[in-house]
């Protein structure tokens, strides 16, 4: 009988374990896999492709600009927080020019947002609480520019570096008065 207990035992842990591992991997996959590259330096959904339908932020209006860079941050990403600095100089050029808007989507509630947004200067539209899955987005900072007609212009993934920069800053002004 004690050997039947003990196997019994063993069985239901080994069970355990492999629902555990299974699990494990499937939360990781979903949240570190990014399938095909569409950027230089990084890769997104594919559903974020160029000359595509842009996925519907929050209450973001693409129609009431010319083009509409949208950031996808979260609170907790060190790499979103490398490139507040340039966050801030595309919103300071933003600020100044109607034909552009700038907004920073957020998985976070909105005193979380607040917070974050408070500290790293960023002068934005704020949207907390947003699902990025959904949208096509799988990993931060994300950063898509979209035109006036809803169309996504580029998207790109992770801290942009000097060349990627100019790119966008290229991307976003390009047409704009």
């Amino acid at each position: 009988m004690r050997d039947l207990n003990a196997a019994a035992n063993i069985a239901i842990i080994s069970a355990t374990v492999g629902v555990i591992v299974v699990a494990v991997v499937d939360v990781a996959s979903a949240v570190h896999s990014l399938p095909a590259a569409t950027s230089p330096y990084g890769r997104a959904s594919p559903t974020l492709i160029s000359g595509g339908k842009a996925p519907v932020v929050g209450d973001v209006d693409y129609g009431c600009a010319r083009r509409t860079l949208v950031l996808f941050l979260s609170v907790h990403c060190r790499y979103c927080k490398l490139g507040s600095p340039f966050y801030r100089d595309v919103a300071a050029q933003v600020a100044h020019n109607r034909d552009v808007q700038i907004a920073a989507a957020f998985p976070q509630g909105r005193g979380e947002v607040s917070e974050y947004a408070a500290r790293e200067r960023l002068p934005v539209k704020l949207l907390s609480g947003i699902r990025f899955v959904p949208l096509g987005v799988s990993s931060t900072p994300t950063e898509i520019l979209v035109d006036q007609k809803g169309l996504l212009v580029h998207a790109w993934v992770g801290t942009p570096d000097e060349g990627v920069r100019k790119d966008i800053l290229a991307r976003l002004f390009s047409g704009a008065h």
